[in-house]
């Protein structure tokens, strides 16, 4: 479309378009990686856990402890809530807290579980520029609105000791 038409312009030449597809295009379920990392949790011998710690005060870290429990419950595992000074398996751990305590406190509380045997560090939030230094610390991944969630749900399922 042009302000000033040219009625004396060469019509455009367009290449035919694909063929289209012979039949019905194949049925896809959106929710079927997710349902598949259910499945693999619910067939699981053992209940696939994360152990949620929690940083600072309930008012700093109920937010993102709750979106990490939620977020773990979409592939059947549970979040209980640990002990920084009492990790007792090498399964998966979750740190929760506010953006001023993670800077105080994150890079601490990661080298601490994983000289206790945590195998999978994870932090609710964001890295912003601390990432480099927390993984440095051995913060192993990041929760956070953004995230590829069946990449991370299926490491989590993995960590747990999950087949799928």
């Amino acid at each position: 479309m042009s302000e000033f038409p040219d009625l004396n312009e060469a019509a455009v030449r367009r290449p035919p378009g694909p063929p289209p597809a012979e039949g019905p295009l194949p049925l896809r379920r959106s929710a079927s990686a997710f349902e598949a990392l259910r499945d693999a949790a619910d067939e699981a011998a053992d209940q696939p856990t994360v152990r949620i710690i929690a940083l600072g005060p309930l008012d700093e870290h109920a937010d993102r402890a709750t979106f990490a429990r939620n977020l773990f419950a979409v592939a059947g595992i549970r979040a209980v809530d640990g002990d920084l000074d009492s990790l007792d398996s090498d399964g998966p751990v979750v740190l929760c807290g506010s953006d001023d305590r993670y800077a105080a406190e994150a890079a601490r509380a990661a080298s601490s579980l994983k000289a206790s045997g945590a195998g999978w560090v994870v932090l609710v939030g964001k890295p912003g520029d601390d990432e480099a230094a927390w993984q440095a610390a051995g913060i192993d991944e990041f929760l956070h609105p953004g995230i590829d969630v069946v990449e991370v749900l299926g490491r989590a399922l993995d960590w747990c000791g999950v087949e799928r």
